[in-house]
């Protein structure tokens, strides 16, 4: 299989074209020769996302409503890859970082969803857990984190899409991948955390800003 038949990309964003330039572009551009599968769904109300996008070699744009799990149900639905990463539009990786996420998957069959970690700019190691596997009834907060996790196909397939009640722009604003990680784990899947597939996630919100994301990831 290649490098495309196996794994997709997936970046939702929404009215952030600066950080999308800053951040996560020139990330995408490295992977041209890779064949991964990357699609954009673009949420925004404005054009800039769309003109940064589209026409990018080896990126698919697509427009899509808001809410973050309707738009990772959108790319899934819009790839046929048997794995699917999910980042953020704040985010920068290395190069080789999906294919590296693919290989996780490759040990170990039972393996329904890979997790990585995160660092800040200054390279300090952001909040996780251990590196490991993990199986239900592990409790799924902190296990992973939306910026930095991919899943087998066939373990969506099995416990169905992304709630959208849940995540950015929804009712409960938060928690759509700790409720993902929770039901791939009561389906009987295992959750494999590592540390080899590390990124960088960009502190950009301001006092207040950080103050707001901290109360809406409490009450999702």
């Amino acid at each position: 299989m290649t490098a495309g038949e196996q794994i997709a990309l997936a970046v939702v964003t929404r009215d952030r074209p600066e950080l999308l330039t800053r951040h996560l572009l020139p990330c995408l551009r490295e992977l041209l020769d890779d064949a991964v599968d990357v699609l954009v769904v673009d949420q925004s109300v404005g054009d800039r996302t769309a003109e940064l996008v589209q026409g990018l070699p080896g990126v698919r744009y697509m427009r899509g409503g808001p809410g973050l799990s309707r738009g990772r149900n959108d790319a899934v639905a819009a790839t046929t890859a048997p794995l699917i990463l999910f980042t953020d539009d704040d985010v920068s990786f290395p190069p080789g970082w999906p294919l590296a996420v693919a290989e996780e998957f490759s040990s170990d069959p039972g393996v329904g969803a890979v997790c990585g970690r995160g660092r800040d700019a200054e390279g300090r190691l952001l909040p996780g857990r251990q590196e490991g596997t993990y199986g239900f009834p592990e409790i799924p907060f902190a296990l992973g984190s939306g910026f930095n996790f991919a899943f087998r196909r066939a373990a969506l397939d099995a416990v169905g899409p992304f709630d959208d009640q849940f995540g950015a722009r929804a009712q409960y604003r938060a928690a759509e991948d700790s409720d993902m990680l929770y039901r791939i784990l009561k389906a009987g899947w295992a959750v494999r955390c590592s540390d080899r597939i590390t990124v960088v996630h960009h502190d950009w919100r301001g006092p207040e800003d950080r103050l707001r994301g901290f109360h809406d990831y409490g009450f999702g």
